[in-house]
């Protein structure tokens, strides 16, 4: 039917017991980013870990970074 989806959730196997409308769905998925609810859930659990974690990532960008912009110097 056009106007309603049945809809099913992730550790279920059976469907879910109404169809959902057209008018009852809400927001739109414009990207997503594998994995990053393991690292947001991790980060809960041991907060701490978000300190190495920016530095390496500030790291690595400037490394990045650096390599660009030799690239542009040639």
């Amino acid at each position: 039917d056009r106007d309603r989806y049945i809809t099913k959730g992730d550790a279920n196997f059976l469907v879910d017991a109404g169809a959902v409308s057209v008018t009852q769905i809400i927001g739109k998925v414009f990207f997503h980013i594998p994995y990053l609810g393991y690292l947001i859930t991790l980060l809960q659990s041991f907060p701490l870990l978000l300190i190495p974690i920016c530095l390496l990532s500030a790291s690595v960008l400037k490394i990045i970074k650096k390599g660009k912009h030799a690239g542009e110097r040639e």
